[in-house]
């Protein structure tokens, strides 16, 4: 288990899957706080614009891997829920 309580093969791939993004992604969530339960998904953060076609294929390409769990990323939240977040956030890349 690491930081954010996922196996060691989940994190492996994630990684590898977020590693064509060079922009910096955070973790909050249940996954930052150190609250999840082993199904608990992860919810990331990615603190840049990006085009919506780049963020597509990364959700496609988590959605078409091993993962056991499910990956939310997101760009684009209202200030008041990042601001919110924000105080949890974890760097993940």
């Amino acid at each position: 288990m690491n930081k954010f309580m996922l196996d060691k093969e989940d994190y492996t791939l994630l990684k590898s899957i977020l590693s064509q993004l060079s922009k910096p992604i955070y973790v909050y969530g249940s996954r930052a706080k150190g609250t999840a339960t082993r199904f608990s998904d992860i919810d990331l953060y990615i603190d840049a614009a990006i085009s919506e076609e780049e963020l597509e294929e990364l959700k496609a390409r988590c959605e078409a891997s091993d993962l056991s769990i499910k990956v939310d990323l997101t760009t684009n939240l209202s200030p008041e829920f990042l601001a919110y977040i924000r105080q949890d956030f974890v760097l993940f890349k």
